[in-house]
């Protein structure tokens, strides 16, 4: 797990290691400069032109610097490119000056098969001035490869990323950003790797966690175990036009370890369901008089308008965990007012339409277009459910809690085959198997992140019954 900070701690981070612990900031900009030439060597060797696009900040002093000790190293097919206007710092000027000492050219145009991106830095705030768009989409229409100096300009804590650098690669300097992989920032952030420039050990406050397959901590279950200690998944889904929506939850939840799974279910579905999967136990919504028994009740996957009646009586007399899936959350957002009594512990699991849905309900005041914006919704989202979970489900699955124990973890998935029909209800599934024995949600990303991969790596593009039969083969395979 490692941490990902936002432009207050990477300036506190700076402003400590130069101040209390006097690195000479010359000297950090120097050491960035050298790990990102680093990153960026086999780069030079394949290109034919690389233009280093300085702005007048400290980011383009870092862009200057890479360039002048690529020049020193003997590369000639690089060339310089500054962006008028804006205030120059002083280390900007610093290496501006050794750069024309050297004699490193400097075009009045942007042209290359490789732009390095020095424009601006982390602490870029609302939206960019007109001019400074127009030269970013300039530099995206040149088809080149780009790599970012620390973050692709026009990403930013409070920048809502109506134009940004579409960058193949991120060499960031530190720590992780969070705005890297927040509020679509991920799309323009291409490869991310972090170095970290010598630092002072300073103790930063994380604004999230980034999470990994190394953070997977499942343990197996025990010789004894059989299907009753295993848990017992309730799932509330599926329709006439969604019939197998609740078969792929049951199936997740099975897969992720669940010893019993009981679906409800429209009737017109039942036989569907139970020649289909004759593991579960397939009854009509009407069978359901209370959730005693169950260890976690999954509600929603497919479920159309069906159920709100028993959804309300899930929030007034289920004290269990409660996961609400797709057409769940919008039945949540329908019924919801501030009075509403809650009994169950919550994990939510919407994508951002129905992410929507239910802060339209819940909080429809409260802004999400950056990533400050986004972490500060979710958590006051967590907060005014109960200390509820979100799992976030974007190109890059975020899981928020709030309360005393808050937390706000990041997987860094990117996995385009997971984009397939009833992979949510599988996720569902597996969050369902393990909150009924204690297992975080976040963990439940992570299975489902790695089931992707590994039925990826295997199949290529795959269905959900074959992303499920991935999630039972790792699950069996314990805790790694």
């Amino acid at each position: 797990m490692k941490a990902l900070i936002n432009a207050e701690s990477a300036r506190r981070l700076d402003t400590l290691s130069s101040g209390k612990y006097l690195i000479p900031p010359l000297s950090l900009m120097e050491s960035a400069a050298r790990l990102f030439y680093e990153e960026i060597r086999g780069d030079l060797d394949a290109a034919k032109l690389a233009l280093f696009v300085a702005g007048s900040g400290n980011n383009g002093g870092d862009a200057v610097a890479a360039a002048r000790i690529a020049y020193s190293d003997g590369y000639r097919n690089i060339a310089l490119y500054y962006c008028a206007g804006g205030r120059e710092t002083e280390l900007f000027r610093l290496q501006k000056a050794a750069a024309e000492a050297l004699g490193i050219p400097v075009l009045d145009e942007l042209k290359g098969d490789l732009i390095i991106d020095g424009l601006y830095g982390v602490g870029l705030k609302g939206s960019l001035r007109e001019d400074a768009k127009a030269l970013i989409e300039r530099i995206n229409s040149l088809g080149a490869r780009v790599i970012s100096v620390d973050i692709p300009s026009g990403l930013g804590d409070d920048a809502d990323a109506s134009s940004a650098v579409l960058a193949s690669k991120t060499v960031t300097f530190g720590y992780g950003k969070t705005s890297l992989y927040l509020a679509g920032g991920r799309k323009y952030s291409g490869i991310i790797k972090t170095v970290n420039p010598s630092f002072a050990p300073v103790d930063i406050e994380p604004s999230a966690f980034l999470v990994s397959e190394e953070d997977y901590s499942v343990p197996s279950f025990p010789a004894s175990a059989y299907k009753k200690s295993r848990g017992h998944v309730a799932v509330f889904g599926s329709s006439r036009e969604y019939p197998g929506a609740a078969r792929l939850a049951a199936l997740g939840a099975f897969k992720a370890g669940a010893g019993l799974v009981s679906v409800f279910t429209a009737e017109e579905v039942i036989p569907f369901a139970t020649a289909d999967f004759p593991s579960a136990m397939v009854m009509p919504f009407e069978a359901f008089d209370g959730a005693d028994g169950f260890t976690s009740v999954v509600f929603g996957p497919g479920l159309g308008k069906n159920g709100r009646d028993s959804l309300r009586r899930l929030l007034e007399s289920y004290s269990g965990s409660l996961i609400l899936d797709a057409d769940g959350i919008r039945a949540f957002a329908e019924v919801y007012e501030p009075s509403l009594k809650i009994r169950p512990s919550l994990c939510f699991t919407p994508h951002p339409g129905e992410l929507a849905a239910l802060l339209s309900a819940v909080a429809p005041e409260l802004p999400f277009n950056t990533p400050s914006e986004e972490l500060s919704t979710l958590k006051e989202l967590s907060g005014r459910l109960g200390n509820a979970v979100i799992v976030y489900k974007t190109e890059v699955p975020v899981t928020v809690k709030a309360g005393a124990d808050g937390y706000v973890y990041v997987y860094d998935g990117s996995n385009p085959a997971l984009g397939v029909a009833g992979s949510g209800d599988v996720l569902a599934g597996i969050a369902g198997a393990f909150a009924g024995i204690g297992i975080p949600p976040v963990q439940a990303v992570i299975l489902h992140q790695r089931a992707g991969a590994l039925a990826a790596e295997e199949k290529g593009y795959f269905t959900s019954e074959e992303l499920a039969e991935c999630v039972g083969r790792l699950r069996g395979s314990g805790a790694r």
